[in-house]
């Protein structure tokens, strides 16, 4: 039976504490510090036009993106990781008393984690979710934003804004 080759370690190469400390520290923090995560944000308020459409909400920044994953040109989040993601969705709207308020986070098209919820009258209303998915390597997340108030509203970017995350987890 063949001794397995261990990543940085030589064959016949006698194991030092220094050398195991230094493999091991990089394996881990490799896990734990630099795992994938993006999360990408709206810069200004975007108009709502008609009650009940939905929009593709604006994320044209990035607060941090450690895979490559931030694609602001098409406001979204391109999987480049399998594994498990916990996905974060943040949007908030301009003070308007009527109506609902709806966001969901879309995969490939199709809702994975959406909120509702009644106008908060006199003040912004805020909307957070968030849930564990798997994902795979080219899937694509989006956030939508709808609202019922009857007229044109913008979303509140300076009341806790509107954001999406993808934390990865877990393979």
């Amino acid at each position: 039976m063949a001794i397995p080759d261990l990543a940085g370690f030589s064959a016949g190469e006698i194991v030092t504490g220094a050398k195991l400390t230094e493999h091991t520290k990089t394996a881990f923090e490799e896990s734990v510090f630099y795992k994938p995560i993006c999360r990408i944000k709206q810069s200004s308020n975007q108009t709502l036009g008609t009650s009940g459409q939905t929009f593709t909400a604006v994320l044209n920044v990035v607060m941090e993106d450690t895979d490559g994953m931030a694609d602001t040109a098409n406001n979204r989040i391109v999987i480049k990781t399998d594994g498990v993601y916990r996905i974060t969705q943040n949007a908030a709207w301009a003070q308007h008393a009527t109506g609902y308020r709806h966001a969901e986070t879309r995969k490939n098209g199709t809702a994975i984690l959406a909120t509702t919820l009644p106008s908060a009258g006199a003040v912004s209303t805020r909307a957070s979710a968030s849930e564990f998915v798997r994902l795979a390597a080219g899937d694509l997340l989006t956030l939508i934003i709808q609202h019922t108030a009857g007229v044109s509203i913008t979303t509140d970017v300076a009341a806790s804004g509107v954001a999406l995350s993808a934390e990865w987890i877990s393979k």
